[in-house]
């Protein structure tokens, strides 16, 4: 038996969906969730429309729903503690608790799980139009799985291919090896591997007209859990759930109970993924929430829980344009956003003065609060600043409102004593960079100039928080946030990393041009103008901030307010 991780490929007839996450706490739903909740869950929409007509599987035992159970072969998996989370508790062949990746996909596009093609009765055969699944442990079920050629031959236009996952870090490595981390030679085979799969598929789709292929990178999925598994709910990435056999190298031991805590283990038996592994390899795209998303439900959306209390009064932001919701309207500067296309995913589409399509970062995070949207303080009437107490916005494009925005000191003694500091972000990535000098890469030089900075930022903020009484400080690092999304952005769901949205002067080097309407797919944007991101990139930012102490801290936003 291979590793859960090991080389395999997953074909089907739609596969426009892989779903994986960076920084998720990933409850998993319902074996009987019905496709509209389940499409909420995901934060896809609950009036989102599929056109799928059938879902094929290939691969081994990681995508195994059943094979094995008819073939003479030691890789079973129909005995218990398989299936414990499957309907009934009962065993079914799937290398899991409960789910795999292939049948959440199968939910969200609202078709049947793939049965295994051996348990197919006769009549099965000739009528199921649906989707089957053809994997099977160990190995292909025929000596043509995998060749995908005969299915495009067949009518198939879409495939999903799943890289190979990190098999230096399965408890089977750990345990055989007694390895203290991963092993790196294992993993730099199936970096190799993924590399070569990765170079292959645009080639094919070329080559085969009409063909669309996706390759999804669990590989990078799971570097990331592994570097951060408490961000997703793990407390255990090296162990099995299921008692196993010659100290946790060999398969789950015969009808002895698994673990309680399944949820939190990555690993199910000694090469395969929990059910709740499978179900982040199944959810992928950053989706945001509505404007006007209830606070209990942007709460369920970001997996919080919806018992989750903030005692917090109110929330003051200072800053420059990234985080201005509306002063520089009220200033005499060319530094403005009061203009469409700005705010087209705000309140009726109308321009508010945030430099992005829609909220940004301090909008997210009041709203996972329960509090307004700080106003712009330049906007306020006199009642209104006389009797405002639940937060205003200082921040101004290009420069401070007042002359001592910033000077925290003044806050401190006005009773503030909790002070988030944004890093500076990747200046070298912006579009105005790569327009203006003509690069194929971000520039390094700005970039450096972010880090000098940034590294001053982080070592000010303990030295005054160990000077003010009673005073909380948390550094969010914003460029690390940025740096992952360059990284990898498809991972986020982006597909433009180096244009704005809005139609730029100056080829893309000045800002929005008055009234042009704006690209449709302002989600896969990472900036929406030459200088600002769009508002999937401000949700991701407040995101992350919210859930990872390693991107807020010393601690996370939430662990933070709630202290």
């Amino acid at each position: 038996m291979r590793s859960w991780t090991s080389y395999f490929l997953m074909f089907s007839l739609f596969v426009d969906l892989f779903l994986g996450s960076n920084g998720d706490v990933f409850r998993v739903p319902p074996l009987n969730v019905n496709q509209k909740d389940l499409l909420k869950l995901l934060e896809l929409g609950d009036d989102i429309k599929f056109d799928v007509p059938a879902l094929y599987v290939f691969g081994d035992s990681t995508v195994d729903s059943g094979n094995n159970n008819f073939l003479q072969s030691s890789s079973k998996a129909n005995f218990k503690p398989f299936g414990v989370d499957f309907a009934n508790g009962k065993p079914t062949g799937r290398f899991s608790n409960g789910r795999i990746e292939a049948d959440f996909i199968a939910q969200v596009v609202g078709l049947p799980f793939p049965p295994p093609c051996l348990g197919l009765s006769k009549a099965e055969q000739n009528t199921l139009r649906t989707g089957v699944n053809y994997a099977s442990s160990s190995c292909g079920v025929l000596p043509d799985t995998g060749k995908f050629l005969r299915l495009y031959g067949m009518g198939a236009r879409k495939f999903l291919v799943n890289s190979v996952g990190m098999m230096g870090c399965s408890p089977m490595v750990f345990n055989s090896e007694h390895k203290a981390t991963c092993d790196d030679e294992y993993n730099e085979r199936a970096r190799i591997v993924n590399k070569l799969l990765s170079d292959l598929w645009p080639k094919l789709q070329s080559e085969l007209f009409g063909s669309k292929f996706i390759f999804a990178d669990a590989y990078k999925v799971l570097a990331d859990i592994f570097a951060s598994p408490k961000s997703y709910g793990f407390t255990n990435t090296r162990d099995s759930c299921c008692a196993a056999a010659e100290n946790g190298t060999r398969p789950c031991i015969h009808n002895i109970a698994p673990c309680n805590n399944r949820n939190e283990h990555v690993f199910f038996d000694p090469f395969h993924g929990s059910e709740t592994t499978h179900f982040i390899l199944a959810k992928h795209v950053f989706r945001v929430p509505p404007l006007n998303v209830n606070q209990k439900d942007l709460l369920k959306l970001l997996e919080l829980g919806d018992d989750i209390k903030f005692d917090v009064p109110a929330l003051y932001v200072f800053g420059d344009s990234t985080v201005d919701s509306g002063n520089n309207n009220f200033l005499q500067s060319s530094s403005k956003a009061n203009f469409k296309p700005f705010g087209v995913d705000f309140a009726n589409g109308k321009p508010t003065g945030r430099f992005s399509n829609g909220r940004i970062e301090a909008d997210f995070i009041a709203q996972v609060v329960g509090l307004p949207f700080p106003p712009p303080c330049l906007g306020l009437s006199k009642a209104e600043q006389n009797t405002l107490r639940t937060g205003v916005n200082y921040a101004s494009s290009s420069c401070g409102v007042l002359p001592d925005t910033g000077k925290f000191l003044r806050l401190y003694g006005m009773g503030a004593r909790k002070f988030l500091v944004n890093s500076v972000g990747m200046m070298g990535c912006s579009p105005m960079v790569f327009n203006s000098e003509h690069k194929a890469t971000c520039d390094d030089e700005y970039n450096e100039r972010a880090r000098i900075v940034n590294k001053l930022l982080s070592d000010l903020w303990p030295k005054l928080q160990s000077e003010l009484f009673g005073s909380k400080f948390i550094f969010a690092d914003a460029y690390k946030v940025l740096a992952d999304i360059f990284a990898s952005p498809k991972s986020y769901g982006f597909t433009n990393t180096r244009d704005s949205c809005c139609a730029a002067a100056e080829n893309g080097t000045r800002p929005c041009i008055h009234n042009i309407a704006p690209c449709n797919n302002r989600n896969e944007h990472v900036f929406f103008d030459p200088f600002h991101g769009s508002e999937t990139t401000h949700f991701i930012l407040a995101k992350r901030c919210l859930k990872e102490s390693s991107i807020c801290r010393p601690i996370n936003l939430v662990d933070f307010l709630r202290a």
